[in-house]
């Protein structure tokens, strides 16, 4: 006999909230490391200095928030980044975001 559990109800909320606290952690720390291997780069090779740097972190940060309201974000930033801009970098798989 198999029983079925609503999706709804696989996990409580309290433990979503929690799993949710720890996936932003990770997020957070990922993106601290990832800004600073950019802003070594960006300093190293173009001589910015704290000054741009700290608008760089201040237009990522605006940037996060955005993406966590906009479903089409990641999208639009392929568009740019890959079309407008011609940088060659792999497109976002929109797929998986909406699972």
């Amino acid at each position: 006999m198999k029983a079925r559990i609503p999706p709804r109800q696989l996990m409580p909320a309290t433990s979503k909230k929690v799993v949710q606290s720890y996936i932003d952690e990770k997020e957070e720390e990922i993106l601290r490391r990832c800004m600073k291997l950019a802003f070594f780069a960006l300093n190293h090779r173009f001589s910015f200095g704290a000054v741009r740097l700290g608008a760089v972190y201040d237009e990522v940060t605006a940037l996060k928030k955005e993406a966590k309201n906009d479903p089409i974000f990641w999208e639009h930033l392929d568009r740019v980044i890959c079309d407008e801009i011609g940088l060659d970098m792999p497109r976002e798989d929109y797929a998986k975001f909406e699972e």
